[in-house]
């Protein structure tokens, strides 16, 4: 009976998901963002990014003691722009000082367990072209590119000659020190 639960459960998740991405598909690029996030003038007016432009998505919650370490590694990678929907944090990340090519989003919509993927796809389906190559991590993942690889525009380079569109990596949750 636990695997027939299972089963049924699985496959409602994946209709969920589904539709979500129907959803998306469905709204006009120009609304997407203030349909499920609160205004910001500042992100709302942000032009969508470059072919060559590498940006990160995250979600968080309560997580700042975590990012302006995980800003400074991932732009020592190369990460061009920074989006972070802000779960309601406690601490608004808009508060922080995370430099230059950050943008904060506040979800207006769904909580953190069931609609992260809803949040960054909506934020990836505006700001990036087609093409584009992101990043999506957590607060405390911290990716480190195997070698001959410098950078995460010399891995794109290097597997878009292979014909790739994807990489697919390893991460563990790890507490610093």
């Amino acid at each position: 009976a636990a695997d027939i639960e299972a089963v049924e459960i699985s496959a409602y998740q994946a209709a969920l998901n589904l539709h979500k991405f129907r959803l998306l598909d469905t709204l006009p690029r120009d609304k997407t963002l203030g349909i499920l996030f609160e205004a910001d003038t500042a992100v709302l007016g942000t032009a969508p990014l470059g072919a060559s432009d590498i940006p990160l998505f995250a979600c968080v919650h309560n997580e700042d003691g975590f990012l302006p370490r995980f800003v400074d590694h991932y732009r020592a990678l190369g990460v061009t722009h920074f989006f972070f929907v802000d779960a309601h944090s406690e601490r608004p990340v808009r508060d922080l000082d995370l430099g230059a090519g950050v943008s904060v989003v506040r979800p207006k919509v769904g909580d953190f367990k069931s609609s992260k993927t809803l949040w960054l796809e909506g934020l990836m389906r505006y700001f990036v072209s087609d093409g584009g190559w992101v990043v999506v991590a957590d607060a405390d993942e911290f990716l480190q590119l195997p070698e001959p690889f410098r950078d995460l525009a010399a891995l794109r380079k290097a597997l878009t000659g292979r014909g790739r569109d994807c990489c697919p990596g390893l991460l563990l949750d790890m507490v610093p020190g």
